[in-house]
């Protein structure tokens, strides 16, 4: 009768079969006692330099090994000069003895952060050729940096670090567009205003990991080629220069009523169209969250949606809107911003009008963003009568024409 026995081991098992026969078996790291890892990870580094080190027991999937990863945790120690910078480290037990396989300093070639907690080092799944650890760290009183490693058994090598002005900016999230977690990363700006006005500038990118060449790679909009049919590619076109407009409202609508129908496009092509929908989608999420914050008329323009920005300036007559007391600033947080103000509307304004020319509302948002940098400027009245010219039977600014022209 055969019978089965398992001997565990400090390093791994092996199974004893009725036939004598002896077959290692790889043990989890989670089966393997962790006393004594987090001493001699920091046999490395000065004494004092971290708070304390953080264990993490790894899914090996590029060998049998037992994987430990450990990295630092706590704030760095500024008492010490220079103060040492976080690590992360590889180990693995065998022989009685940790083995360390491999350390990556998080210096400032890597975003280096200024605390890292124990949970922000965690291992993630992209894709099954090595093992994949994030890296959520922080910097100063409120930004935050990431990273994104990998360990193929050997060498843990960064795939990707940046940082930006708030943290939890970088997620992994299973995009429609292929079968791998892609990385989206929130660079929008929180300093339009300042930090705490809740106002942001909209800018979601999207990176995605390409297994051919082993890099991540910054997917953006793309036309179509000319070999395309011609009408797929007057719609993409025309949705990928709104997009790049700050009209993510407009594009996305474009996009929605694209058919490509079946076998009129290429593999390559529908790709295309597909990474611009997903682009674009995230921008718009990203936007329409933030139309009811901080200071939802400058929001709705960042959204690309000038007739909801335009009804919050239709609460308000001629006068009181071209005033230097306007209530549109007074006890907003953009009261002591009009410069900022005026920049962000004269610029988006000026984009949107490129690829809309017609669009009435920005014509009296370039007018009104100029107004609040030069109230004086011809060009106030001359933007605000092409308002009145495409939107002839608008009394509004007909009202805010007259206004202008009697008082300059």
């Amino acid at each position: 009768m055969r019978f089965i026995a398992i001997l565990l081991l400090s390093a791994g098992a092996v199974m004893i079969t009725g036939c004598e026969e002896t077959v290692p078996m790889p043990v989890s790291a989670r089966e393997i006692s962790t006393t004594g890892l987090a001493e001699a990870a920091l046999a490395e580094v000065p004494a004092g330099a971290f708070d304390s080190v953080s264990v993490l027991p790894l899914d090996n999937t590029v060998s049998e090994l037992p994987l430990w990863a450990v990295h630092s945790s706590g704030m760095l120690n500024w008492d010490m000069t220079p103060p040492v910078n976080h690590f992360l480290a590889t180990y693995t037990w065998t022989d009685s003895s940790w083995v360390e396989l491999d350390r990556m300093v998080l210096d400032d070639n890597f975003e280096s952060p200024d605390y890292l907690f124990a949970e922000g080092v965690a291992q993630v799944s992209v894709s099954s050729d090595f093992i994949w650890i994030s890296i959520e760290g922080g910097i100063g009183a409120h930004s935050g940096s990431y990273q994104l490693v990998t360990f193929d058994g050997e060498r843990l090598v960064s795939r990707f670090a940046g940082s930006n002005s708030f943290p939890g900016f970088a997620r992994l999230e299973n995009l429609p567009v292929d079968s791998l977690p892609d990385l989206i990363l929130d660079y929008s700006d929180p300093y339009v205003f300042f930090y705490a006005s809740g106002v942001r500038k909209t800018d979601i990118r999207i990176m995605r990991w390409d297994e051919l060449d082993l890099e991540m790679v910054a997917m953006q909009l793309h036309r179509l080629p000319h070999t395309a049919p011609e009408a797929l590619t007057v719609q993409v076109d025309r949705a990928v220069d709104l997009a790049l407009a700050g009209l993510w409202l407009q594009a996305s609508a474009i996009l929605d009523e694209v058919d490509p129908g079946e076998g009129e496009l290429s593999e390559r092509d529908s790709w295309i169209i597909e990474w611009n929908a997903a682009i674009i989608a995230q921008n718009l999420e990203a936007a329409e969250g933030s139309v009811e914050c901080g200071y939802p008329l400058l929001s709705y323009v960042f959204y690309g949606d000038y007739q909801s920005a335009m009804e919050i300036v239709r609460q308000y007559t001629p006068g009181e809107i071209f005033s230097e007391t306007s209530p549109l600033i007074s006890e907003t947080v953009a009261d002591g911003w009009e410069s900022a103000l005026s920049n962000e509307l004269v610029q988006a304004s000026n984009a949107a009008l490129e690829v809309e020319p017609d669009l009435a509302a920005a014509w009296f948002l370039l007018g009104w963003g100029t107004y609040l940098a030069e109230p004086d400027s011809p060009a106030v009245i001359e933007y605000v009568e092409k308002a009145s010219l495409h939107a002839p039977d608008d009394p509004f600014f007909e009202s805010c024409l007259e206004f202008l022209s009697i008082e300059q």
